[in-house]
């Protein structure tokens, strides 16, 4: 499997997947719009990058950090008003 690229001169790098994982991806490739298994997985694992690069200390997105402090004291309110805090 080589890294889909986002230009014609981007440097490819071969990865090897389990066979298993692989037959798996390739059949979902016909209810997706992905070309073929490398793009399918390069797509995949930018998201889940872009997600944990996100979430890095320091970044301001943590998964602590969804809400807005004025969000989260709005959501504590409503919580207590229901009777559930």
């Amino acid at each position: 499997m080589t890294q889909a690229p986002t230009s014609d001169s981007e440097e490819r790098v071969a990865v090897n997947i389990p066979a298993q994982l692989a037959a798996r991806i390739t059949r979902r490739l016909a209810t997706s719009d992905f070309k073929s298994l490398d793009e399918y997985v390069s797509f995949v694992l930018d998201q889940v990058l872009t997600e944990l690069e996100g979430n890095q200390p320091g970044s301001g997105k943590s998964a602590e950090n969804v809400f807005s402090k004025e969000d989260q004291a709005l959501v504590e309110q409503r919580l207590r008003d229901l009777g559930y805090m």
